[in-house]
């Protein structure tokens, strides 16, 4: 019974954090690179489709079925088959923006589509986009101390 719960009140707070991250990208993305159609786009349908299968699961056992017997349920499927595509152009905007910068892709977007690779692409994807701006050269508002390495505890030398 505990499993239960513990699942329970760890997914919404996982499923926040996701589409808090989902709009914070793909907004950055449209903001700086011109790229892409923005968080609110992207995230609003798949949450409203979630929470359409999930209240219709919850009050009529709406996903007992298959994918297209009743609107709750083809809103909850259509809703991660929304999200699924926006990850692939996301990945794809990602390999782009290194492409144009003279670096090499650095994700496989057919990773998209394998079990626990998916996983593995998707913090893949996290690392390189957070590394690109510095790859760049960019700054983008970090304080002139910390972008010289002036802050006696950051050493931004790697040690083996």
């Amino acid at each position: 019974m505990w499993a239960r719960w513990f699942c329970l009140l760890t997914f919404w707070p996982g499923v926040v954090w996701y589409l808090y991250y989902k709009l914070v990208v793909e907004d950055d993305l449209r903001e700086y690179r011109g790229l892409g159609i923005g968080g609110s786009l992207v995230i609003y349908p798949f949450a409203a489709g979630l929470f359409a299968g999930v209240f219709g699961e919850f009050a009529y056992g709406a996903l007992e079925g298959g994918p297209g017997d009743n609107p709750y349920a083809i809103a909850f499927y259509s809703a991660f088959a929304w999200i699924y595509l926006n990850q692939w152009f996301l990945y794809d905007k990602v390999n782009k923006l290194f492409v144009e910068a003279g670096r090499p892709a650095p994700l496989d977007t057919w990773g998209l589509f394998v079990p626990g690779w998916n996983f593995v692409t998707g913090i893949r994807q996290i690392h390189f986009l957070a590394e690109y701006p510095a790859a760049c050269g960019e700054s983008r508002g970090l304080p002139d101390r910390l972008r010289a390495g002036g802050l006696g505890c950051i050493s931004w030398e790697v040690k083996f």
